[in-house]
């Protein structure tokens, strides 16, 4: 008995390990932009007025990310944001590299563009809470 909780131990140990692991680059422009974004909502309480997303990808990397594009502009529906979003992506740029987010376990990597604020967050999470994300960084560096 005593040698499987041994191996159980040594699973979990090493899962949480692996979980952990920070990936080793950030998604490329190139590849979030030939992957795209698919998803938009509106956003009520928020900085943000609308957030454009793709749920998960690896994009060019090892890891799942969820990228989400956040603005304070207005538009008529998703389908207007959307469209926004993927011509603006011509201007987006990477702002340094994969930082840790060790309050939540997770790895981000912050984009810039001519209209939106970015970021790639990994493992792949909820797009709402990668929108918490990027205003608390937005604001950290205003």
């Amino acid at each position: 008995m005593h040698f499987y909780k041994v191996i159980l131990l040594i699973l979990f140990v090493s899962m949480k390990a692996y979980a952990l692991t920070p990936p080793k680059y950030c998604p490329s422009v190139r590849a979030i932009e030939t992957v795209g974004v698919s998803v938009a909502k509106q956003q009520d309480n928020s900085s943000a007025k609308w957030i454009v997303y793709n749920p998960s990808s690896p994009y060019d990397t090892d890891s799942l990310w969820t990228f989400v594009m956040a603005t304070d502009k207005n538009f008529d529906n998703e389908a207007e944001a959307i469209k926004f979003a993927r011509e603006d992506m011509s201007s987006l740029q990477p702002f340094g590299g994969v930082n840790p987010d060790n309050k939540n376990s997770k790895f981000y990597c912050i984009y810039l563009s001519n209209n939106f604020w970015a970021v790639a967050v990994s493992p792949a999470k909820d797009p709402q809470a990668a929108l918490s994300s990027i205003l608390s960084l937005h604001f950290k560096h205003k």
